[in-house]
């Protein structure tokens, strides 16, 4: 009987332990609760005291990021070709790149080469990838103030910034037919070097061992001789070529558009002049 009571007692000091930890946990909870509430609600942009001094530093801020924009896109537009231009050597010229365009002009005919040689300008001188660079920029922008202004308002307006302009940019009159003549070129270089070398040389060492007598210099020093010489010539052939690309290029983007960027200003003081009343 007496162990009966004492499982009675345990099961009910069980009990009592298990609704005191929830009454706790429970009220707990409750304090926790009445704690963040009013942090989340004092964060909220009502919260936000906009003083003068306030709104012009955001302002000052908004007109910064207009200044860089307007900077980027110039930038852009000025160093577009270049890029285009340094990307084309990268991937076109050097010494496996030269003899895949040499073995091109042995099999391939006119239309063909004429074909090949349009499908790489259409590749790295498109004028999409300058129209992408562009929008991609505006993207930042748009994002960065929009930012700015949801800092300091939760209106619509501070979506109201002004749309992106699309620049007039025609497509480059850039030609690469004359690659053909740079491969042949090439072609000279890589194989009647090493001939002209050998003769030169021979031809001197016969005219020097006439009057006072000379050793034949080494297979090696030749062989080094033509390799440079090969190598001197080749770089000089495509520094030509690209000087003749850069020659073709002229500045076909208009940047007039002044207007435009007179417009981000003004949207930006009568964005702050809203919220200032």
């Amino acid at each position: 009987m007496k162990n009966v009571r004492k499982c009675k007692m345990f099961v009910f000091g069980i009990l009592v332990a298990l609704l005191s930890s929830f009454f706790y946990q429970s009220c707990d909870e409750y304090s926790l609760h009445e704690k963040v509430t009013p942090i989340k609600s004092s964060t909220s942009l009502s919260h936000v005291v906009l003083t003068p001094a306030l709104i012009n530093e955001y302002r000052q801020a908004e007109l910064a990021i207009n200044r860089r924009y307007v900077n980027e896109v110039k930038s852009i537009i000025s160093n577009d070709f270049e890029e285009k231009l340094e990307v084309f050597s990268e991937n076109e010229f050097g010494f496996f790149k030269s003899y895949k365009h040499m073995l091109k002009v042995l099999i391939e005919d006119k239309d063909g080469l004429t074909d090949y040689w349009n499908l790489k300008k259409n590749k790295y001188f498109s004028n999409l990838t300058t129209h992408q660079k562009l929008h991609d920029c505006y993207e930042n922008y748009r994002f960065d103030v929009q930012k700015l202004r949801g800092q300091i308002c939760g209106s619509s307006r501070c979506l109201s910034i002004p749309k992106e302009v699309r620049y007039n940019i025609r497509n480059q009159d850039i030609s690469l037919e004359k690659m053909t003549q740079h491969s042949y070129i090439n072609l000279v270089i890589e194989f009647g070097v090493d001939i002209a070398v050998w003769l030169l040389i021979m031809g001197v060492v016969a005219l020097v061992s006439l009057l006072v007598g000379c050793v034949i210099p080494p297979v090696w020093i030749i062989t080094l001789i033509s390799i440079v010489a090969s190598v001197v010539l080749s770089i000089y052939n495509d520094n030509r070529m690209i000087d003749l690309i850069r020659e073709q290029y002229q500045t076909q983007i208009e940047l007039d558009n002044m207007d435009f960027f007179n417009e981000l200003d003004k949207s930006t003081n009568a964005f702050y002049d809203y919220i200032s009343k």
